[in-house]
């Protein structure tokens, strides 16, 4: 059986599922009932300490139970390196570093 393609999702994504204006909850609510199980899905530890910082603890519960089922994504050394050779050179805002 052929393996399934791989997929990685933000926490934007996850938010517009639960978050979002009614257009973007329905076009992603759609994403992941028809789109989603057709691929081997991953998050980062990133991903999880982004939701461990919402301080809604209802949406942070319910962005937990949503990630459930995803494989998780440790950070490695390089990541963190290339991380930081980014920044030298763009702009980011702080709340989305965490480095």
């Amino acid at each position: 059986m052929p393996r399934k393609a791989t997929m990685y999702l933000d926490t934007s994504i996850l938010n517009a599922l639960i978050r979002e204006p009614a257009e973007r909850k329905e076009m992603t609510s759609r994403f992941f009932s028809q789109i989603l199980p057709n691929y081997e899905v991953f998050i980062s530890e990133l991903v999880l300490t982004e939701i461990g910082a919402a301080p809604d603890s209802e949406l942070r519960d319910r962005l937990v139970k949503l990630v459930r089922p995803f494989q998780v994504l440790s950070v490695s050394l390089n990541a963190e390196a290339l991380s930081r050779e980014y920044l030298k050179y763009l702009v980011f805002p702080k709340q989305t570093l965490y480095i």
